[in-house]
């Protein structure tokens, strides 16, 4: 009989020789009828088999060997595989992370033996919210891996036992991220190797994700000094300096005492008014973004001096930068000259500043139902008298709107303003401004004016259709320029009974025969004239005829006196 074993201690089967290092084997044996198998058993080698007879018995797992007879040999062949335990420690050094900010994971690749690890990789799959990753190594002397690179990491590294590999992978969080952030870096052993702690191969890295967002409002007013009962817009620019996006935010702008709120962009439901207290909720606010809010309000009549708005943002998030939140906008308002101005009104005015403000003048002027006016002004010394001149306009009831300017008169700086009031109503709330379109806040007392306005709606006492008479109308227009306007009949009563428009060639006349107009059939009464050209440019009469007698009675077209 003959037998030739080589085990291994790591098996459990006793040993006549030192012990080796664990090792993987292929076992062969022969019986000499050729039965028997071979394998392994929870770590340990089984060899069982006929060994020649039937009670041969069998070979002990993990004990001595023993046989009753016949022949028969076993043979164990070692392979060898190497075995190296690597193991992977991960770490940002923090358990929140702040979107928008910059992040640096330290991945530590550890060979613990027994054999060198030569060809081990390390992966790092980077999340889609880790924005520009980079990444640079440094391994133990006598170990090596790659210097640097870009993107995940996937990296072949050489280690001694007891080497290390030290990664840095840095990026920045996406500024919209939200939720938390995971990453895994794990190592692989070597083709050929075998790694028998793989518990320790991998290691992550989770934080929660807390987004912070600098606000800041800037505030603004669209005119500085502004006249009381003027309107004021205030513009408030809201941007968002991060590092985070926002998520969304309010604004709250309380408005000062002699304003009432007139509106705001937007407007509801993203901004609503209350008490004087303008409240936006806004949505979100990208990072490197801004938004606008602007509110309008109107100045009081009786308000002057300074008048102070403030308003405040408060976002979803942390706000690292609370200074910039909130701000104040001073604006002076200022009671400008309102002299009244009337027929045959002649005023001297001046446009010298208003501290550091250029001055204007405002003029309040009562326009009658179915007139017209000319507003001139002339005299102009100065700067306002240089250049352009002096601007003159009509202003509307919001203090802001220029109905109207005005047109040269002559070559100099003269300028004129003729209108027709054309509204059903008298009309009380509209301005005359004059300012300089050559010098501002530097105006002086030198620089002056002269204004003197005008009705230059004309009147014609007598018109008379009834009975047997029949009235024609006759204008001329003794200007150089053209001009249009309208004739209204009034009964006696003084009740409106027609509107004729008409337009006048520059010198030209026209004739109205009154008889042929319908609503004026037997009618008597009075005519006006109102148009837009200068006072005293339309001349003319109303010719009531007797057919029968071949008599005519005429009522001359009359200027409001001076």
């Amino acid at each position: 009989m003959t037998r030739r074993v080589l085990l291994v201690a790591a098996c459990g089967l006793g040993l006549a020789a030192p012990p080796l290092l664990a090792q993987t084997y292929e076992v062969s044996f022969w019986t000499v009828d050729g039965g028997g198998t071979a394998g392994t058993s929870a770590g340990a080698f089984l060899v069982s088999g006929t060994a020649g007879q039937p009670d041969a018995g069998a070979i002990a797992i993990g004990t001595p060997y023993a046989t009753t007879g016949g022949l028969w040999s076993i043979d164990f062949l070692p392979t060898s595989v190497a075995s190296v335990d690597l193991s992977v420690t991960k770490t940002d050094g923090q358990t929140t992370a702040v979107p928008g900010l910059p992040l640096t994971y330290t991945i530590v690749v550890t060979n613990a033996g027994p054999a060198a690890a030569s060809g081990a990789s390390v992966v790092d799959v980077v999340p889609p919210e880790l924005r520009a990753p980079s990444w640079t190594c440094a391994a133990s002397p006598g170990s090596s891996c790659p210097a640097v690179g870009t993107g995940s990491i996937n990296a072949s590294v050489h280690l001694l036992v007891g080497g290390t590999a030290t990664f840095s992978l840095t990026g920045t969080v996406d500024p919209a991220a939200v939720g938390t952030l995971f990453n895994r870096a794990q190592a692989v052993a070597p083709a050929g190797t075998v790694d028998p702690v793989a518990a320790n191969n991998s290691a992550a890295d989770i934080d929660v994700l807390a987004p912070q967002a600098d606000l800041s409002l800037a505030k603004t007013d669209g005119e500085d000094p502004v006249p009381a009962g003027a309107l004021l817009t205030y513009t408030l620019t809201l941007a968002n300096a991060g590092p985070s996006n926002s998520a969304g935010m309010t604004v709250v702008d309380t408005l000062p005492a002699g304003v009432s709120f007139v509106g705001s962009s937007p407007g509801a439901p993203a901004c609503t008014h209350a008490s004087g207290v303008v409240t936006c909720a806004l949505g979100a606010l990208p990072l490197s973004q801004q938004a606008t809010v602007a509110v309008q309000v109107a100045v009081h009549p009786q308000t002057q001096g300074t008048v102070t708005n403030t308003a405040v943002v408060t976002g979803d998030q942390t706000d690292p930068v609370g200074a910039n939140d909130s701000d104040s906008e001073d604006t002076t308002v200022v009671q400008r000259s309102q002299a009244e101005l009337a027929h045959g009104s002649r005023i001297a005015g001046d446009l010298r500043g208003v501290g550091a403000a250029a001055d204007r003048d405002d003029y309040r002027l009562f326009q009658e139902t179915y007139a017209s006016y000319e507003v001139v002004l002339d005299e102009a010394s100065g700067d306002i008298g240089a250049g352009q001149g002096a601007v003159l306009e009509r202003i509307g009831l919001d203090g802001t709107t220029v109905v109207q300017s005005a047109a040269p008169a002559g070559s100099g700086p003269a300028r004129t303003l003729r209108w027709v009031n054309t509204i059903t109503r008298p009309v009380t709330d509209e301005r005359i401004r004059v300012r300089s379109a050559s010098c501002g806040s530097d105006c002086g007392s030198d620089d002056v004016y002269r204004l003197r306005a005008y009705e230059t709606t004309a009147t014609i006492p007598r018109f008379n259709n009834s009975a047997s008479q029949v009235t024609v109308v006759i204008l001329q227009n003794r200007e150089a320029q053209p001009v249009a306007g309208t004739i209204a009949f009034w009964s006696a009563a003084g009740g409106l009974l027609l509107e004729q428009p008409f337009a006048l060639a520059a010198h030209g006349s026209v004739a109205v025969n009154t008889a042929g107009l319908a609503a004026l059939a037997g009618a008597s009464g009075s005519i006006t004239v109102a148009h837009d050209g200068p006072y005293g440019g339309l001349a003319g009469k109303a010719v009531a005829l007797e057919p029968g007698t071949g008599f005519s009675f005429d009522s001359p077209l009359l200027a409001k006196p001076r």
